[in-house]
């Protein structure tokens, strides 16, 4: 049955091999009706011959024989639209269906705790009170950036400035030949990270 679906096409001296289900596919065009003109066909070669920039066919046909999907492989809908339960997704008591109060987590979908992200004391999980630093993430004292009475560090209760503004060279912000300091023609950093 295949290979009586299976047909070659020779576009611009290239050759295809596809189906005719899979060019049924494509909207009313010259190439949905390809197998039907005879005109096109070499029954030596047992190829059908298309006059079309091979490049632009080449993406037009692996769209509709990877991607798209016929009608009957769409999700079910009805008149339309997604199937649902009195107009609106199906739930439990108003909220998206779970297992055992926690969305579902097989293959690698989020692990919760009593259908809520994992927490310790209603706060996300951290290593000895700091988020997780490894590998170049923020740094941090306690949980928080580091800082100052529970404030970033300051002067005053304000950022560090000159005359209630930030520190600048003759009015500028700090820079190498009018561009701001940077190491290797970037800012500076500790591991590509900002300093924290």
């Amino acid at each position: 049955m295949d290979g009586e679906n299976r047909i070659i096409l020779n576009v611009g001296g290239i050759r295809y091999e596809t189906y005719k289900a899979t060019l049924k596919k494509i909207p009313a065009t010259r190439l949905s009706r390809l197998t039907e003109a005879l005109a096109n066909y070499d029954p030596i070669l047992n190829e059908y011959f298309f006059d079309r920039h091979p490049g632009v066919f080449a993406q037009i046909l692996n769209y509709y024989s990877l991607k798209r999907k016929t009608k009957n492989e769409k999700r079910k809908m009805e008149n339309g639209k997604r199937k649902t339960e009195n107009g609106k997704r199906k739930t439990e008591n108003g909220k998206r269906k779970t297992e055992n109060g926690k969305r579902k987590t097989e293959n690698g979908k989020r692990k919760t705790e009593n259908g809520k992200r994992k927490t310790e004391n209603g706060k996300r999980k951290t290593e000895n009170g700091k988020r997780k630093t490894e590998n170049g993430k923020r740094k941090t004292e306690n949980g928080k950036r580091k800082t100052e009475n529970g404030k970033r560090k300051t002067e005053n209760g304000k950022r560090k400035t000159e005359n209630g503004k930030r520190k600048t060279e003759n009015g500028k912000r700090k820079t190498e030949n009018g561009k701001r300091k940077t190491e290797n023609g970037k800012r500076k950093t500790e591991n590509v990270k900002r300093k924290t």
